[in-house]
């Protein structure tokens, strides 16, 4: 389904993570593609996440993620507060 494009709307609603390889196939590279799914699969286990734990338990470095995570905040993937804590976005629940 997903090779026929098929696989993007399931139940009426977009899929994320589609969308995600989707939005971000042409201007980012395959690493940065799976940390963008990696971040927002942390985000979308864990409502309220910080950017701190994010770092925990992706392994990844506080810049890298704090530059992925606000690809995804600017593109509508998630939304942050003022303290960094990271929620889905309200159109992918």
């Amino acid at each position: 389904l997903s090779s026929l494009g098929l696989g993007s709307i399931v139940c009426g609603k977009p899929d994320p993570e589609e969308e995600i390889r989707r939005r971000f196939s042409g201007g980012q590279g395959a690493g940065d593609i799976e940390n963008l799914l990696k971040i927002f699969r942390l985000v979308r286990r864990g409502r309220g996440v910080s950017y701190d734990e994010i770092c925990g338990l992706s392994g990844l470095a506080y810049p890298e993620v704090a530059r992925l995570a606000g690809l995804l905040e600017n593109s509508g993937f998630i939304v942050s507060d003022m303290f960094l804590r990271c929620s889905v976005s309200s159109s992918f629940m």
